[in-house]
């Protein structure tokens, strides 16, 4: 077992990230700066799986945002356009009808994309809040630290870990968070 303590973090870890095929992360907090980073490592082949809260703080929000993108409900799309079109025809007959274009065009927007997360995320509960902050590396090393997984958790504040290299404890705490969360990681 080993242990750190002092600023920059990230320094100690990011050998482990960067070395890694498949990275699980506890986090109550994640900043944008390291929602673009998971996202650049997923996009290139490893395996990530994250779990955080989400806490109407506006940095974690964005990163949150971030780490989602719209996609298309053909379906939606497709019946939404094509009202949307009748009724954009049917108002040059009377004006009557542009308020339904206006109205079916809203819905097009608003109801044909969903928000899904390009790396797999899950959201810890709406009443219980995760404050653990762990980071398991391909199932065998686990670094428990006080740090989120910000900028200035990972970079600027004084922090400890802890990082042990053991298989079993590795997937002890994976089968854990399985349990709790009703998910397979």
């Amino acid at each position: 077992m080993e242990f750190y303590f002092g600023k920059n973090l990230w320094k100690e870890l990011k050998d482990y990230f960067e070395s890694a095929k498949e990275i699980i992360i506890v986090t109550p907090f994640i900043s944008k700066h390291f929602a673009e980073y998971l996202i650049n490592k997923y996009e290139s082949g490893k395996k990530i799986f994250l779990i955080t809260s989400n806490e109407k703080i506006s940095f974690h929000q964005e990163a949150l945002s971030k780490l989602q993108r719209r996609k298309i409900l053909y379906i939606r799309f497709f019946v939404l356009s094509f009202l949307t079109a009748i009724f954009l025809l049917l108002s040059f007959v009377n004006l009557f009808f542009l308020i339904f274009t206006l109205i079916f065009a809203f819905l097009l927007l608003k109801f044909s994309f969903k928000k899904e997360f390009i790396i797999p995320t899950i959201i810890f509960g709406k009443d219980n809040f995760i404050h653990a902050k762990i980071y398991i590396i391909d199932r065998k090393i686990i670094i428990a630290s006080s740090a989120n997984f910000t900028y200035k958790g990972l970079k600027e504040n004084y922090e400890f870990f802890t990082k042990m290299h053991d298989e079993r404890i590795a997937e002890d705490i994976i089968k854990k968070l399985e349990k709790i969360l009703k998910i397979k990681i």
